[in-house]
């Protein structure tokens, strides 16, 4: 009961959640064969909070925080 189903088709910005239109930042596309899904599905459509910081992008759960200087120290880069 705790779930959510998604519906798009390529190069849309139309969503359905649950069966709610939304909208997306983003549309799924193809290319030479692969699908690539953008990150940002992920905030439009479950609530994620995605964020880009110098290039190195980071997923959380809505309204968690996430220290970049720890993502970026040097122990920390593989």
């Amino acid at each position: 009961s705790d779930y959510k189903w998604t519906y798009t088709t390529l190069g849309s910005y139309d969503v359905k959640i649950n069966g709610t239109p939304a909208k997306l930042t983003n549309p799924i596309i193809a290319e030479n064969g692969v699908v690539y899904v953008p990150l940002t599905y992920l905030s439009d459509c479950f609530g994620y909070t995605v964020n880009c910081d110098g290039g190195i992008y980071t997923v959380a759960e809505a309204g968690a925080s996430i220290d970049i200087a720890a993502v970026t120290s040097a122990g920390n880069i593989l």
